[in-house]
């Protein structure tokens, strides 16, 4: 761990001869693992994590905790606080049940609950599923429909004959002949561009 404060502030933080968990993002240098600004709490019973329980991480800048005091650890607690006060019925479903049935999704409500405190490995990948492809779906639904807005109300210009400079280089230039399936295009192509879309 590195404490840049100081031996000082260390000695004056903490209590000689105490237990404490510390937490924060593991990062190597020269080859050794190190935690640069360890959160710490004094350690107790109902703190403490078991093996396969993942913690969450909110990150806070380092102004907000030395003007506040409000941590990234902080925050956690407040968020397991107010999960701990939902029920099913304040997260409603916002996928069809065919969707979440054809793809085992779990619902929206638990999806939350296992993204912020997963009891499992497995129950966690399993909130991440559902939350990727639900933020992905939305945002696919939404581009669809501002495109299908684009089509449907903006027009483009109309080009209501075909002029002299098409008709001149089409019959004096055009070195060879078109077949069936070229002049059929160009006609495609003249229907288009008469429509204004």
């Amino acid at each position: 761990m590195l404490w840049f404060q100081g031996i000082n502030w260390v000695e004056k933080t903490l209590t000689i001869g105490a237990s404490y968990l510390v937490f924060g993002r593991l990062g190597f240098f020269m080859g050794k693992p190190q935690i640069a600004h360890p959160e710490m709490e004094l350690y107790s019973k109902e703190n403490a994590t078991g093996k396969n329980f993942l913690e969450p991480v909110y990150t806070s800048t380092e102004k907000l905790s030395a003007r506040t005091g409000f941590s990234g650890r902080n925050i956690a607690k407040l968020t397991k606080a107010l999960i701990l006060q939902l029920e099913e019925k304040d997260i409603p479903e916002n996928l069809p049940e065919s969707l979440l049935s054809q793809y085992k999704f779990v619902s929206r409500f638990t999806g939350f609950q296992q993204i912020h405190f997963p009891s499992t490995e497995e129950n966690y990948q399993q909130a991440l599923r559902r939350l990727k492809f639900e933020e992905l779906f939305f945002s696919q639904l939404r581009l669809s429909m501002i495109r299908g807005e684009r089509h449907q109300f903006s027009r483009g210009v109309t080009f209501k004959k075909v002029g002299d400079l098409f008709n001149g280089f089409f019959n004096n230039y055009l070195p060879f002949n078109l077949t069936g399936a070229q002049k059929r295009v160009l006609k495609e192509i003249r229907n288009d561009t008469g429509s204004g879309r």
